[in-house]
């Protein structure tokens, strides 16, 4: 692809102006494209024949938020995800992502991706394109598109990450029950704002930090709907068993 400065100076060579310009893509959507094999030629005819002094050229770039994994798309994908994006599978696919972004730090997106070169002759844009998508043709794929690889590409290690999971959860969980359920102050929680309360106080004390993460939110935080109706549940339990 023709450079800025190259462009600039073959139009100076041919006695024509050129600027760089910022154009809606709308406006390009109304433009007429030269078909002659869309090359540079064929415009500098077309802007001599019609006594035109100006051109206009426009640049695109790749963006690096395009391609880098950071901690605001793994945000998106935890939603998309949900319990197969925790923290626990990041630690599959970090190194991966590390990779991913260190080889987009090293790419040079100064260079354009495509140009669009235009005149403006009775009120339409007289253009021709072109588009050198080299990120394509290195192999180097989107932030989203490379996430979504890790996950595949390490299935079998996430789903058995899953499982273990998922039976440390329920080991907890048990455990927590028989903590709860042998707690003299749970039983005195008579009402349902006292429980709540003591839900809540509960795991400020130290010894239930691991507890924690059988309530825990995508984000870590403790999901009071989920604990609620957990304490709840063991207090019918419990008065079924007095």
């Amino acid at each position: 692809m023709i450079s800025e400065e190259e462009l600039k100076n073959i139009m100076a060579v041919e006695g024509i102006n050129c600027f760089n310009a910022s154009i809606t893509m709308d406006s390009f959507e109304k433009s007429l494209i030269l078909l002659d094999e869309n090359t540079m030629d064929e415009l500098i005819r077309f802007v001599k024949l019609n006594n035109i002094k100006n051109v206009f050229c426009t640049y695109s770039f790749y963006d690096d938020d395009y391609f880098i994994i950071d901690e605001e798309l793994m945000d998106e994908f935890d939603s998309e995800y949900n319990e197969e994006f925790d923290e626990e599978i990041y630690s599959v696919i970090s190194k991966g992502i590390e990779e991913h972004n260190k080889q987009i730090e090293k790419l040079d997106l100064s260079r354009p991706v495509e140009v669009h070169i235009f005149c403006i002759y009775e009120t339409r844009y007289i253009a021709i394109n072109d588009y050198d998508f080299w990120c394509d043709k290195l192999g180097i794929i989107s932030a989203k598109e490379k996430i979504q690889d890790l996950i595949k590409d390490n299935s079998d290690t996430i789903d058995r990450k899953k499982k273990e999971r998922r039976l440390n959860n329920q080991v907890l969980k048990v455990e927590f029950k028989n903590y709860v359920l042998n707690d003299n102050e749970f039983k005195n929680c008579t009402n349902q704002k006292l429980r709540s309360d003591y839900m809540h106080l509960i795991f400020q004390r130290e010894e239930n930090n691991k507890y924690k993460i059988v309530f825990q939110d995508m984000d870590g935080s403790l999901n009071h709907c989920i604990s609620v109706n957990f304490i709840e549940m063991l207090w019918r339990e419990y008065k079924s068993q007095k």
